[in-house]
């Protein structure tokens, strides 16, 4: 399962930001938690999105094993995507991500989104150990100045008994809210208070509304009660604001570049040997070439074969590889910038 991302556009073609803005090329790291009890090895991640929305360049990364019931992030380099300068604001690219490993393999879906309705920022102190009758306590630094429209925190604890638990999140301001106050029985919590579970009280997350969230955020557990239960542990913290005036984007600008043309219905496909050669006119403003290949014509599932600034291209051993059923092929120009033509 996808427990989430990361936006790394602190590339060249990218504003720095850590969301995907409309116009840049970033690398997405991913989190993937095994819900099987024991590990899984030799784990490959293949992400797949319709070439409509955006060009995934690199979509192949491998991660480590992951234990049972852990999350593991995916190795560097991670995946490659390209946003076009078009994307609305606040828009969600659906993609697909194949996980391939040692007993088998999964499929999990979820949304890369265009700039960001929120901001989220995920603790870097965990896993913290919840002492039996005692206290622990994350703290999550926020560097960014925003007003807070809408606070949302995603909270996950390991403990046989969450009933002998509290759970507070104070605020830079000194605001405090009571998460849950051992209300419902059970082992371990996942939750999002307030978008998926509303808090026990006193206080409510509509607290926070107006706030600066600049500053260090605390989460305090707490194990009320002596008893046999072993000790836990927070393993997740996730703090989800939306600011009062709806998305936040900075599209790359490309130094003014314009989107480059298209290559029309010049593609052509020759077999040369064990080859296969590809050749195509030139577009208006293009700086180098994608070649797309889709097992459905609508390229919702696109692979790279190759990018170059030729308008003739040879894939090695690619006639010899043959396959059963139809292939079909695109090639799109693209600018300095990555940015793709039509």
């Amino acid at each position: 399962r996808v427990d989430g991302y990361l936006v790394d556009d602190s590339g060249p073609l990218g504003n720095g930001n850590d969301r995907l803005d409309p116009g840049e090329t970033a690398l997405v790291p991913v989190d993937v938690r095994n819900l099987l009890s024991g590990a899984v090895a030799d784990v490959t991640g293949r992400l797949a999105g319709s070439l409509a929305l955006l060009a995934i360049t690199d979509f192949e990364a491998d991660l480590p094993d992951i234990p049972g019931s852990a999350a593991r992030r995916t190795l560097a380099p991670h995946f490659r995507v390209s946003v076009p300068p078009g994307a609305a604001c606040g828009a969600l690219l659906p993609v697909s991500l194949d996980l391939i490993h040692a007993d088998g393999a999964s499929l999990s879906t979820f949304d890369l989104e265009v700039g960001r309705r929120e901001l989220r920022r995920d603790a870097v102190d965990l896993p913290l150990t919840i002492p039996v009758s005692g206290t622990a306590q994350s703290s999550l630094a926020i560097g960014d100045a925003i007003t807070i429209g809408d606070a949302n925190v995603l909270v996950q604890v390991q403990h046989a008994n969450i009933s002998e638990l509290t759970l507070i999140l104070t605020s830079p301001q000194g605001t405090a809210v009571t998460l849950y106050d051992g209300t419902a029985g059970g082992a371990n919590l996942l939750a999002t208070f307030d978008s998926q579970r509303a808090v026990d009280g006193p206080g409510s997350m509509n607290d926070f509304n107006g706030q600066s969230a600049q500053g260090n955020w605390t989460l305090t557990v707490k194990d009320t009660l002596s008893s046999s239960t072993p000790a836990g542990a927070v393993v997740g913290f996730r703090l989800l604001f939306d600011p009062p005036g709806g998305p936040l984007c900075t599209p790359f600008t490309c130094g003014g570049q314009a989107v480059p043309g298209s290559v029309g219905s010049t593609l052509r496909l020759a077999k040369s040997g064990a080859d296969l050669a590809y050749s195509w006119g030139p577009a208006t403003g293009a700086t180098a070439y994608r070649i797309w290949r889709s097992t459905n014509p609508a390229f919702t599932v696109p692979r790279l074969v190759a990018v170059g600034s030729s308008t003739a291209q040879v894939e090695p051993g690619a006639a010899a590889a043959g396959g059963s059923g139809v292939t079909f092929y695109k090639v799109h120009a693209i600018n300095a910038c990555e940015w793709q033509g039509p």
